[in-house]
């Protein structure tokens, strides 16, 4: 099965990218092709631009469903979507 994880990383890591991580090795040991479709927050201006966005960022959705034409997976898995890519990206699913 070809498996689409799809994650937003904090500035600092933590038990969230560890379990995206381990989740990704099981399905892989399993048989199974996974790609990750990530962001990462980030500080200053930047940051504070995503926080804004965080609601509904139609950028997020587009590069996913860019992703999703590429990738062609069976299943997608959303880990996190806080601030860097916002929930628009369940609407980028349905490419």
């Amino acid at each position: 099965m070809n498996i689409l994880q799809i994650h937003t990383r904090y500035q600092q890591s933590g038990g969230e990218d560890t379990v995206v991580a381990a989740e990704a090795n099981l399905l892989e040991q399993a048989g199974h092709t996974v790609r990750l479709f990530e962001a990462k927050n980030t500080g200053g201006l930047a940051g504070a631009s995503q926080l804004v966005a965080s609601p509904w960022n139609p950028r997020s959705a587009h590069r996913l469903a860019a992703s999703i034409q590429v990738e062609r997976p069976d299943v997608a898995h959303i880990h996190n979507t806080w601030f860097a890519m916002s929930p628009s990206v369940v609407r980028g699913l349905r490419a």
